[in-house]
C-alpha cells in the first residue's frame, strides 16, 4: 500500500466515525429531553468517571491515554450540546 491508499482508508474510517458521533449526539439530545422532564442536571460526574474507566479498560495499552483524551472531549461537547438543547 502507498500513502494514498492509507489516506483513502482513513477517509473511509473518518466517515464511519462521523456517522457514529452524529448518532451519539442524537441520543444525547434525547437524554437532554429526558433530563429536562425529570429536572436532572446536565452533568453526571459518576457516569463520566465510569465511562472513562470503561474506555481505559477497553483500550489497547498503546492507545489508552489517547482514547481517554478523545472521550473527555466527546463528553465535554456532549454536555455543551445538552446545555444548548435545554436552553441553558
Amino acid at each position: 500500500m502507498n500513502i494514498e491508499d492509507y489516506r483513502k482508508r482513513i477517509d473511509e474510517i473518518d466517515g464511519e466515525i462521523l456517522s457514529k458521533l452524529e448518532e451519539r449526539m442524537r441520543i444525547v439530545g434525547e437524554i437532554a429531553e429526558l433530563k429536562k422532564r425529570e429536572d436532572l442536571p446536565v452533568e453526571d460526574k459518576s457516569r463520566e468517571e465510569a465511562l472513562l474507566k470503561k474506555i481505559e479498560e477497553m483500550s489497547g495499552e498503546d492507545y489508552s491515554e489517547y482514547n481517554q483524551r478523545v472521550f473527555e472531549r466527546i463528553l465535554e461537547e456532549s454536555k455543551k450540546f445538552q446545555a444548548t438543547h435545554l436552553g441553558e
